[in-house]
């Protein structure tokens, strides 16, 4: 940016620091709620992930979760 002749330095960093955050939170909220869906879909199928695959890592501890916050409905 020019101003009077001369060049300002301004760095956007903090910023762009703060947007990357929330960002960040916003999109753990989103894979959360792929997760649920999709734990509950395989519910509803009947079928679990095939043992030892990057889906039954994920969903196994996730149902698992998910029976728990309903068993003390948090």
């Amino acid at each position: 940016m020019l101003c009077q002749g001369f060049e300002e330095l301004a760095s956007f960093a903090s910023l762009a620091a703060r947007q990357a955050l929330r960002t960040v939170e916003s999109l753990r909220v989103v894979l959360a709620c792929l997760l649920v869906a999709a734990v509950r879909a395989l519910r509803q199928r009947g079928t679990p992930p095939a043992a030892g695959t990057a889906a039954a890592r994920a969903v196994v501890p996730a149902d698992e979760a998910l029976d728990g916050a309903w068993r003390t409905g948090r």
